[in-house]
């Protein structure tokens, strides 16, 4: 017997008398401790980490245009005007919306696309994941 959980003494009782846990009981603080874990899973997006990697990926681009003009034998002058008319181009793609986000590299490029295809999923089944609808099979009360 262990903390008066357990046989006394495990003679007769066909068992060995260790006493293992229960993992099917689910206590309440467990239910809480759950319930506030998947609520934490879906992380949004950081909207300025995102800002600064899509103009850091125009930067990018820019520079590479900008080598391989050079490598061309282009001037300085002509490198530096092709750039800049790239470099508004591509800002305006990214405040219209139309800059290319098929590479997702890091977490919050990765949670704001799970964030739209969630939103695109509720929208055609026609369901809310923020507000949960509970049935009588979830109700506690018709339980007991």
């Amino acid at each position: 017997m262990y903390d008066g959980v357990g046989l006394t003494t495990p003679r007769g009782s066909g068992t060995s008398g260790h006493v293992q846990r229960n993992f099917a009981a689910v206590s309440k603080r467990e239910k809480q401790k759950n319930k506030s874990l998947s609520e934490s899973i879906i992380k949004q997006p950081n909207k300025e980490i995102l800002e600064h990697e899509r103009k850091r990926q125009i930067e990018v681009e820019c520079m590479e245009l900008s080598d391989k003009l050079e490598i061309d034998g282009c001037t300085q002058e002509q490198i530096d005007t092709e750039v800049d008319a790239y470099r508004k181009m591509r800002l305006e793609d990214y405040e219209n919306g139309e800059l290319d986000d098929s590479r997702i590299g890091n977490s919050h490029q990765r949670a704001e696309a799970q964030h739209k295809r969630n939103a695109r999923l509720e929208e055609i089944f026609g369901v809310s994941m923020r507000q949960p609808v509970f049935t009588t099979s979830h109700n506690e009360e018709s339980q007991n």
